[in-house]
């Protein structure tokens, strides 16, 4: 009978990996939207988020700018890409390699034995 504890681990560990990647994928939408929705836009002092107190009215003189990039574009679209790059880097240099079992290792045996019998 095959073990499946392998195969357990194995799901576990890239369930575990796929909800990170989702969660840290649906913050960086969401703050990215969400910031570049409130402080990309003119909002008039009648404006819904104005009256909720989300954000202050802004004009065309109100923007900033970091190094001649708008205010909005830097914090709402720059700075998220940078730490989702970082994070990519880290938990791609973090991750460890599962053991597929003997059933993959049966797989490439029988596929090189193919290659040796020309087929």
């Amino acid at each position: 009978m095959p073990d499946s504890k392998p195969s357990s681990r194995l799901y576990h560990n890239a369930r575990r990996e796929a909800i990170l990647v989702g969660v840290v994928w649906f913050l960086a939408l969401t703050w990215t939207v969400g910031y570049c929705w409130l402080y990309g836009y003119q909002h008039e002092p009648d404006s819904w988020a104005v009256q909720q107190g989300l954000v202050q009215p802004r004009t065309v003189h109100d923007f900033q700018h970091f190094g001649g990039i708008p205010d909005w574009v830097f914090i709402g679209i720059l700075l998220p890409w940078l730490l989702c790059s970082a994070f990519t880097i880290g938990f791609c240099l973090g991750m460890k390699d599962d053991d597929l079992g003997t059933e993959a290792q049966s797989e490439e045996e029988g596929a090189s034995a193919g290659d040796r019998h020309g087929h």
